[in-house]
């Protein structure tokens, strides 16, 4: 997503944010993408950092959402894209393409699971909610700040 980003929008700066991984290091430096390792629940910036945030396929991975939220919110000057899994709609194309089976379609890693409404709700206890849209199979936000 990053590497995209920063294609597309080659004037603006992109900075990634992933848990620390030798494997995701190297691919940024192989790649020249501009990133850095850290935790979603203490986010390593400081306040208003940034204009926009994206955390794409993010949150339903995460232990606390809510305090990932506010971490989002703290470092956000205006606006914010989401997006999580669709569920239950996920799983059960988990399911029909016969993966992870024994879990019921879960993906391994995901710990939380929102249908649309449920994670609009979610965003919304922080964020003015402009835009969403349920694309087979996820579950997309645009917001920005109050």
């Amino acid at each position: 997503m990053t590497a995209r980003l920063s294609q597309r929008f080659a004037s603006a700066p992109v900075l990634g944010l992933d848990l620390p991984d030798d494997e995701t290091r190297e691919h940024w430096r192989a790649r020249g993408i501009a990133g850095v390792f850290g935790d979603i629940h203490r986010l390593p910036f400081p306040d208003d950092a940034f204009d926009l945030v994206l955390a794409i396929e993010v949150l339903e991975h995460v232990t606390y959402p809510e305090i990932a939220l506010g971490e989002i919110e703290r470092i956000c000057r205006h606006s914010v894209v989401l997006s999580v899994p669709r569920e239950p709609i996920w799983r059960a194309a988990n399911m029909a393409r016969g993966k992870y089976v024994r879990d019921l379609g879960n993906t391994p890693g995901h710990i939380n699971h929102w249908s649309s409404k449920g994670f609009r709700e979610l965003v919304g206890r922080r964020f003015d909610v402009d835009w969403s849209a349920s694309p087979l199979p996820w579950t997309m936000v645009r917001a920005t700040l109050r």
